[in-house]
C-alpha cells in the first residue's frame, strides 16, 4: 500500500512540475523568480503534510522547536548589537589618526600628501612596504563599511595606502 501512494504522490509532483514549467515560461524573469519562490514555499508545505501525514515528522517538529528557542535568544541579543559595536568596534587611543590628518585630507578633497597617509596609517614616512600594508590591513579590518565604519574613512584609508605605496 505504501508504494502505492509514494507512486502516486511521484506521479502527481511530476504532473504539477510539468504544468509550472509550461505557464512559467511565458512569465517576464522578475515574474518567474517570485513565481519560483511560491512554489519552493509549497513544495515545503507539501513536504511537511506529507511527513505528518506517515507520521515522519516527529524530528522535524524538534529542530522547528529548537530553531524558535535560538531565535528568540538570538533577537534578545541583537538589542546589545550597537553596545558591542561601541566596544569592540572602536579603535585603540594609539592607533587612532590624529585630527588634523583627518580634517587636513577633508579639506584637500582628493589630493593627499605622504606625510597625512602616513599619520592615517599610523606609520613612519620611510616605512616599508610590508609594514603599510600591515597598517592597513589592521585598520581596515575596523572600519570598513561591512563592520560598522563608514564608506568615506574606508576610501580615505585606501588612497593613504595608494599614496605611500606609490
Amino acid at each position: 500500500m505504501q508504494t502505492v501512494f509514494y507512486s502516486l504522490l511521484i506521479v502527481v509532483a511530476i504532473a504539477i512540475g510539468l504544468l509550472l514549467q509550461r505557464k512559467g515560461r511565458n512569465l517576464p524573469k522578475g515574474e518567474q523568480r517570485a513565481q519560483l519562490r511560491k512554489i519552493a514555499l509549497w513544495l515545503g508545505v507539501g513536504l511537511i503534510v506529507v511527513l505528518a501525514l506517515t507520521g515522519r515528522a516527529h524530528w522535524l517538529m524538534g529542530v522547528i522547536a529548537g530553531l524558535i528557542g535560538v531565535a528568540s535568544r538570538a533577537l534578545q541579543l541583537a538589542n546589545f548589537i550597537p553596545a558591542f559595536k561601541r566596544v569592540f568596534g572602536s579603535l585603540n587611543d594609539e592607533e587612532k589618526p590624529t585630527q588634523n590628518s583627518q580634517a587636513d585630507s577633508k579639506t584637500r578633497s582628493n589630493k593627499m600628501s605622504r606625510l597625512d597617509a602616513a599619520n592615517l596609517l599610523g606609520v613612519e614616512l620611510d616605512a616599508t612596504k610590508e609594514e603599510i600594508k600591515q597598517a592597513h590591513k589592521r585598520l581596515m579590518q575596523k572600519v570598513h563599511p561591512d563592520r560598522g565604519g563608514t564608506d568615506e574613512l574606508a576610501a580615505q584609508l585606501n588612497r593613504a595606502k595608494d599614496v605611500l605605496l606609490g
